[in-house]
């Protein structure tokens, strides 16, 4: 018991096992598969046409050009804000709700590492999308499928 205090009061949640509870537990497992599955593919299909926006490009370079002359920069911009926030609010927002608690209590793990780097790429090209004026115009990439994949 003091073990799993001990890890717990780490950032790292650990609970003793009862034998009887080993049934519960496989409800449990269930449930948290079905909720990762649906998180899976609502970021899938929120995330996939960001990819797709920003990455496209590298591979047909003549879809870059149709893009941006069918809709232009700052509204695809815009498209992937709406997008990425999407990703990061709802099925992404169990990296931050554990990987920054996690952070801040000084023993960062993976959520954290996650949480750092999609939340910095996402604030960073926010500011290039709504205030571009602050940034050189040399900096003004967005990255919005780093944050959203």
């Amino acid at each position: 018991e003091t073990l799993a205090q001990t890890v717990t009061a780490k950032g790292y949640p650990a609970q003793l096992r009862a034998d009887h509870a080993a049934h519960a537990g496989h409800l449990h497992h269930d449930d948290e598969a079905t909720t990762l599955r649906r998180n899976f593919l609502i970021a899938l299909a929120l995330t996939l046409p960001v990819f797709i926006a920003e990455m496209g490009g590298h591979a047909v370079p003549a879809f870059h050009h149709w893009l941006m002359g069918a809709i232009g920069t700052p509204t695809l911009w815009l498209a992937e804000l709406v997008l990425t926030a999407l990703v990061l609010a709802f099925p992404g927002r169990v990296f931050f709700r554990i990987g920054i608690p996690a952070l801040l209590k000084g023993a960062p793990e993976m959520n954290s590492l996650v949480a750092l780097g999609a939340g910095a790429a996402f604030l960073y090209s926010t500011v290039v999308t709504l205030a571009p004026g602050l940034l050189p115009e040399t900096a003004r990439h967005v990255y919005f499928e780093a944050a959203a994949v």
